[in-house]
């Protein structure tokens, strides 16, 4: 009776070991809890990464965990490591949206476990996205069955390479020509006709010229002989007089059509 009861605890023990996934506790060590040493030799299952290099916070790289041949799992328990036996994680470690058997034992995006430890399991795939710039291994405990696993399988380095991160959507719309109509003012025509200047009134002085019968005064008595020459005498009407004042009246038009030409244009 003892010893069936020791047997069932050790069975019931197995099934709590694995089934559901590995416990909080074991985030440092990612040892399971079956009380026997895990495996020494190499292990069939590989890890394997879509990308060995990481630069920018928006890289996303697919994590696989595949058994070699007919290999195959129940459970396992994977972390992101700088350092592979050291417990401080890098980056966020997630399962696809439309996983269901996977859980984050140790919260934050720090680790994933499986939920369903009674189905056996040829390959699992999940993400990571880097947080900081440094290198990182993907870390895995991998359980065959309760005696059976193996600690701490590590990928290969997953190396920070420095780029340029700075995200450029350039869109080239195809550029349209429009023409955009140009209003010009109305010029108004510039008649050819010539616009006869005003020309101000100008008070005119006729002189009237009047021929009268030549008189003849002599001081000394004496004519040239020429009728209605005087020789040695003026008269009162003298031609330069008349001359001066016509010029002086042309000198008044001139300058008044002069100025009313400035004025029209």
């Amino acid at each position: 009776m003892i010893l069936q009861l020791i047997v069932l605890m050790g069975v019931l023990r197995g099934v709590a070991g694995y089934s559901s996934g590995a416990p909080p506790g074991q985030c440092n060590l990612m040892y399971p809890g079956h009380g026997v040493p895990a495996q020494p030799g190499p292990a069939p299952y590989r890890i394997e990464v879509s990308d060995n290099s990481f630069g920018c916070p928006t890289d996303n790289i697919t994590v696989s965990l595949v058994g070699q041949g007919p290999a195959v799992f129940r459970g396992f328990f994977c972390q992101p490591r700088p350092s592979p036996n050291v417990f401080y994680t890098s980056g966020v470690i997630s399962a696809p949206p439309s996983a269901s058997d996977m859980k984050d034992p140790c919260g934050e995006g720090r680790s994933l476990t499986h939920t369903l430890g009674r189905i056996n399991k040829q390959k699992v795939t999940f993400s990571w996205t880097p947080t900081i710039a440094q290198p990182v291994y993907i870390v895995c405990s991998v359980v065959a069955t309760y005696n059976t696993f193996w600690v701490k399988l590590t990928s290969e380095v997953i190396n920070y390479v420095q780029k340029d991160c700075t995200t450029r959507q350039t869109t080239i719309s195809p550029q349209t020509q429009t023409t955009t109509p140009i209003t010009t003012p109305a010029v108004r025509p510039v008649s050819t006709t010539t616009k006869r200047p005003v020309v101000p009134e100008v008070a005119t002085t006729t002189v009237a010229t009047t021929t009268a019968a030549p008189v003849t005064r002599s001081t000394s008595g004496q004519t040239d002989g020429s009728a209605g020459i005087i020789v040695g005498n003026t008269t009162s009407n003298d031609p330069k007089n008349s001359v001066r004042s016509a010029t002086c009246i042309t000198e008044i038009v001139f300058a008044a059509v002069t100025i009313t030409i400035a004025l029209v244009f």
